[in-house]
């Protein structure tokens, strides 16, 4: 993006609103922004939309690059930090949500779904990529007790205020961050790849499954 708007093409500013406006496009909330693409077969039209239908983190680069900086460090001491910001909530609330029996309303439940799995994913191969590159992960999402009343796709100033309270509340309690140091063993590391055991981890979902006593009679 910097170097199209340092570019001289006349067109520049024109083309980076477009990208803006296309990377906050979401598929049924919004129409697609029309791009012209000039290509092998000449010049043709382009449908482009939020980024997160495919990826909601785009890490691949940077992880390119780490790979770089590390070859360049050889065997200097090191520690490295990674912080991951997650403007929403992970959890699941588990609780019944009615849906009125509308096109908006049902597909505005399936896309916070999608969302949030989509989103999910995503951390966890960062997740991954952490412990194989010996880093500290740090991941700062809405917690829990924080409950939106709203859609994702809903913009409500009532509630981003509310929203923007809580952050800043936990920041001053310096609450804000789940911090995960890397793995001192091979043990260790397998433990801390187990997506179930890292999602209840960050979560902290409450466990509904009860611990039975082997000592009791059936």
């Amino acid at each position: 993006m910097g170097a199209l708007a340092a570019s001289p093409r006349p067109d520049r500013r024109d083309r980076y609103v477009d990208v803006i406006l296309a990377s906050a496009s979401f598929p049924m909330a919004f129409p697609p922004v029309y791009i012209d693409v000039e290509g092998a077969n000449g010049v043709y039209t382009q449908m482009h939309v939020d980024g997160a239908i495919r990826e909601n983190v785009f890490y691949f680069d940077f992880f390119d690059d780490l790979e770089d900086a590390l070859t360049e460090l050889e065997d200097l001491p090191r520690q490295i930090d990674l912080y991951l910001l997650h403007n929403g909530a992970l959890y699941s609330t588990g609780e019944y949500e009615p849906r009125e029996g509308k096109v908006t309303s049902i597909g505005g439940a399936a896309l916070n779904a999608l969302l949030r799995k989509s989103t999910i994913s995503s951390i966890y191969r960062i997740w991954v990529m952490a412990m194989i590159y010996d880093a500290r992960i740090h991941v700062a999402y809405v917690r829990p007790e924080f409950r939106f009343e709203t859609q994702a796709l809903e913009f409500d100033r009532e509630e981003m205020q509310r929203l923007f309270e809580h952050g800043r509340d936990e920041a001053i309690e310096r609450s804000a961050w789940f911090v995960q140091d890397p793995p001192q063993s091979r043990e260790e590391m397998v433990e801390l790849l187990d997506p179930t055991l890292i999602l209840d981890k960050i979560e902290a979902r409450p466990q509904f499954r009860e611990k039975v006593d082997s000592s009791s009679e059936p």
